[in-house]
């Protein structure tokens, strides 16, 4: 008979959605250490905005961070994706796609869908507690809680994930 171990991971996104029958509410502290930020997280935004002309601009953007407590460092990616519409958005596209050429390096299309994709990476950034200020974390350090970038925008929540490893042992039996 051999053993041999098997190592099964699975990540997930550790957050409570306030689904029905969770009477769990969160408890939000200021960010006091940097060591409660260390691990990846990862957030989805939306912001719906629409223009005195008509157009709906529905943007989406989703992000990974990475910080490193240890070595005081953040990495990650965003992707935003915006997409267009209403009554003019034909008549106002090749200006909206011109815009973003000229503003943004990293801009790919989607004609059939009237969208802008965005995707940057975030390189390795030195980061201190300072740069923090007005983030606050829930009571189990699962959530963040960003404040707004300008009034009237929403507050941005990213969660961490939680890596959960389990160790099975496989048991083979040998003929003798």
């Amino acid at each position: 008979m051999t053993n041999k171990n098997l190592w099964l991971g699975m990540t997930v996104v550790g957050c409570n959605n306030g689904s029905a029958g969770d009477n769990r509410v969160d408890i939000w502290a200021n960010v006091t250490s940097l060591s409660q930020l260390n691990g990846i997280w990862k957030g989805l935004g939306t912001e719906t905005l629409t223009t005195e002309e008509g157009i709906t601009m529905k943007t989406i953007t989703e992000s990974t961070i990475t910080i490193d407590a240890n070595t005081k460092t953040m990495s990650g990616s965003a992707k935003v994706t915006m997409t267009f519409s209403g009554s003019n958005i034909r008549l106002v596209w090749s200006s909206l796609k011109a815009a973003a050429i000229s503003e943004y390096s990293c801009a790919a299309f989607d004609d059939a869908n009237y969208s802008i994709i965005m995707t940057e990476l975030i390189p390795l950034t030195p980061i201190h507690l300072s740069n923090m200020g007005g983030t606050q974390i829930n009571q189990n350090g699962t959530k963040l809680k960003l404040p707004p970038e300008r009034d009237g925008s929403p507050e941005v929540f990213i969660y961490k994930l939680v890596r959960y490893v389990f160790k099975m042992t496989l048991v083979a039996f040998q003929k003798l």
